[in-house]
């Protein structure tokens, strides 16, 4: 199973955690869209296919770009593209998504190496059928429009909701080399968080003892600009201070808040 959110990855850790506790193997990905328009998702091969998943994303919002309408070329990423909108040449690690109302346009193509790089595609968007009204007001209102000025590619597609496994096999069943194809494609997919180890960053510059330099450099400057040299009480109680933060082993924690107020 995927996670394939919206131009974002925020929802992963939550997502393994569960895949976990049910015993199902997680697999990290992305839908990338520009506006309504679909362009391709990503699977991530492994955790770094992951991580340049979210480097490509991050660059194109962090410039205000569009995403191109081709997808990179990421060593340990691939790439799905809606059935109707795939290029005239795909790479290796590139492939067709075709959804259970596409399955039957099938029989239009009869090139095999493009038959070879289709797969299932179906989203899950919805917890039940019922969510599609709330789904089509929160978009009319993510566009700043009436419900019935909506148009069909601002909404997601109402049978978008999670199959059984039997229900899916029967939806492809004329069609076994899709489901063959997704296999594949999922078994070479691995992802995995590691939840124990501690991922806070231990210091701010290159040593504990360059941040304890550091946070007494910059305390003393504004300590100085404050209430400058002639207090006497006052440049004790700060130089305690530092002492118990460097103590505990606390001056990279104030430097990073120092750091991201600073930048804000």
């Amino acid at each position: 199973m995927a996670l394939t959110d919206i131009n974002n990855s925020t929802g992963m850790p939550d997502f393994v955690k569960a895949c976990k506790k049910y015993g199902i193997s997680p697999v990290a990905g992305m839908e990338f869209r520009n506006g309504d328009t679909w362009l391709y998702t990503a699977l991530a091969r492994n955790e770094e296919g992951f991580e340049q998943i979210n480097r490509f994303m991050s660059y194109y919002n962090l410039n205000k770009l569009k995403l191109p309408e081709r997808a990179p070329q990421l060593e340990d990423v691939y790439f799905i593209y809606p059935f109707l909108s795939f290029p005239e040449r795909l790479r290796e690690n590139e492939y067709i998504g075709v959804r259970v109302s596409e399955r039957n346009k099938l029989v239009t193509i009869s090139d095999k190496l493009i038959r070879n790089r289709c797969v299932m595609y179906h989203p899950v968007t919805f917890a039940s059928r019922s969510d599609m009204e709330l789904h089509r007001h929160l978009r009319a209102i993510d566009h700043n429009i009436l419900l019935s000025n909506l148009k069909p590619e601002m909404v997601a597609v109402g049978d978008e909701v999670a199959p059984t496994e039997a229900q899916l096999a029967q939806a492809y069943e004329f069609f076994p080399e899709l489901v063959v194809n997704t296999q594949k494609l999922l078994l070479k997919c691995t992802f995995q968080i590691d939840f124990n180890s501690l991922k806070n960053k231990q210091v701010y510059s290159s040593s504990r003892y360059d941040d304890k330099l550091l946070l007494q450099k910059l305390a003393r400057e504004v300590f100085a600009e404050r209430f400058g040299n002639g207090d006497t009480y006052a440049r004790e109680h700060l130089e305690k201070e530092l002492e118990v933060i460097d103590n505990l082993g606390f001056a990279a924690y104030f430097l990073i808040t120092w750091d991201i107020i600073h930048y804000s």
